[in-house]
């Protein structure tokens, strides 16, 4: 059995009628119930599909094709359509040719553990032409260079989380705090006033209790959120020719996509506002279907950079390109017409 979701590209779902991965490592209790539909079809921006795989039985390539087959049925994706696909089936079979095939195609493949939760990603090793000289300028990235790269995603950041509270809550003591930290912002966030603003904002948004590393509802989502943009994220630092573990800021011995987990940063707004979005309208109770919700925003949601607007997988490559190029970009807006609820 298929379900098929009819997507509108600038709404969420409607059914027919730290570093990013150690946050999604924790085990999830919130689990529901999941039904046994083969796998599910999002139809992505520009005609590209995200592909939810649920119970198939294997993936092979035939033609150029991606093949799946659960039961006593097959289907046949063209891959130039497929712009992700998401894996939760851990019995899955999935032939060598394929993963050849994906990494051509530069399709983003996300692998689950038993608890659903993203833990793995395929993609090339090598997908740009001239990875060697982008390398090299890489390295030859200044201290101020980075520095500059840091401070205008900590604001930028900052400045998002703002507008969150603004649209949803309209607190202006709370406002104003993330105002100040915006401005207070320094060579490298020295200060930590990252920390001071996720304080103010997590706590305005889900109340004075909450926190980010309990395990909650609340938590489980954001983090598969965020695991869903760090993929895309990782997916584009490769295919413009970065190399993943050169950062501007978070270093660690483990890992290898240190440069995903600062660029991630910006882009964090775009999980807060669906999860928060989920939060109010009594819709987290199942995380199943909560994930679908998830899904669907990610592939759909539109954002603003330099007054250009763009879909989440092309305003991350904009943004890796301007970060190559050191182009400065000015802002990223958010847009609030997108089936978002505020509070009453």
């Amino acid at each position: 059995m298929i379900n098929y979701y009819g997507i509108n590209r600038d709404t969420s779902l409607h059914k027919n009628d730290t570093d990013p991965r150690q946050d999604c490592l924790r085990t999830m209790s919130h689990t529901s119930t999941w039904n046994k539909s083969a796998f599910f079809i999002y139809n992505f921006n520009m005609g590209y599909k995200f592909i939810e795989i649920e119970e198939g039985k294997s993936l092979s390539l035939y033609l150029d094709n991606l093949v799946v087959e659960w039961e006593n049925n097959k289907m046949t994706i063209p891959l130039c359509d497929i712009d992700s696909i998401i894996s939760h089936n851990i019995k899955l079979r999935i032939t060598a040719q394929l993963i050849n095939a994906f990494a051509k195609h530069n399709i983003n493949f996300i692998i689950c553990d038993a608890n659903h939760i993203p833990v793995s990603q395929i993609i090339p090793l090598y997908s740009h032409f001239n990875t060697l000289k982008i390398f090299q300028e890489q390295l030859s990235w200044t201290n101020n260079y980075k520095n500059f790269l840091w401070v205008k995603i900590i604001r930028q950041k900052i400045t998002n989380q703002m507008n969150v509270l603004k649209f949803f809550k309209n607190d202006e003591s709370m406002i104003l705090k993330l105002s100040n930290l915006i401005n207070e912002v320094k060579e490298f966030d020295m200060s930590n006033r990252e920390g001071h603003a996720a304080k103010v904002y997590w706590h305005s948004l889900f109340g004075i209790k909450f926190n980010r590393n309990e395990d909650s509802i609340i938590n489980s989502l954001l983090n598969y959120g965020y695991a869903l943009i760090y993929s895309m994220l990782s997916r584009s630092i490769v295919k413009k020719g970065l190399d993943p573990r050169v950062s501007l800021f978070h270093k660690s011995f483990n890992n290898t996509f240190a440069l995903a987990t600062d660029f991630m940063e910006i882009f964090r707004f775009v999980i807060d506002i669906k999860v928060f979005t989920l939060f109010l309208n009594n819709q987290m109770n199942n995380f199943y279907l909560a994930k679908e919700e998830i899904i669907s925003w990610v592939a759909n949601y539109s954002l603003i950079i330099d007054g250009k607007k763009m879909f989440i997988n092309n305003a991350v490559d904009y943004f890796i390109d301007c970060v190559i190029k050191g182009i400065n970009f000015k802002e990223i807006e958010i847009i609030w017409d997108q089936n978002i609820d505020q509070c009453d």
